[in-house]
Parts: C-alpha cells; sequence; structure tokens
C-alpha cells in the first residue's frame, strides 16, 4: 500500500472567560501530500502535534491565559509508533 496523504484533525471546547454558561468549539484539520520515501507515522506525529499548537493558540487568545502544558507526542520508533 502507497498512503501519499495524511489528514490529521483534533478539537478542543473552552469555557468563556466572561460567560458561566457559554462554551467555544474550534476545530483544526491539516492536511499534507507525503513525499516519496517519507515516514506516514512519523509525518502523523508531526500534523498531530502542530494541530495541538495551533488549538492552545486559540485556547491563549481567547482566555488570555497559557494553557496548561502538554507533553508532545513523541515521534515513532523503529519499533513502530503505536
Amino acid at each position: 500500500m502507497n498512503i501519499i496523504e495524511v489528514n490529521v484533525a483534533a478539537g478542543r471546547t473552552i469555557p468563556d472567560p466572561k460567560e458561566k454558561y457559554r462554551m467555544h468549539r474550534t476545530d483544526v484539520t491539516i492536511k499534507a501530500t507525503l513525499a516519496d520515501g517519507e515516514d506516514v507515522d512519523t509525518a502523523t506525529v508531526r500534523l498531530l502535534n502542530m494541530v495541538e499548537e495551533r488549538l492552545d493558540y486559540h485556547e491563549e487568545a481567547l482566555t488570555g491565559q497559557r494553557p496548561a502544558p502538554r507533553k508532545p507526542t513523541p515521534e515513532p520508533t523503529t519499533d513502530g509508533p503505536w
């Protein structure tokens, strides 16, 4: 099988800092086309980290506070990513 594209999506719901019962939902999707020989597992993990960074940025912009530090998803090893 030859995988040529990877799509990664994630979302986050954030409570409104000013209104008690209001929530904000952000969804981010990133799509990448793989180069010849590029490892699909490594590309997927890198895209996942990029999506999470953008969600963190949105949360910080909305609330004025940095989200709790998140441990990035490690890149896969030769033993397999998952």
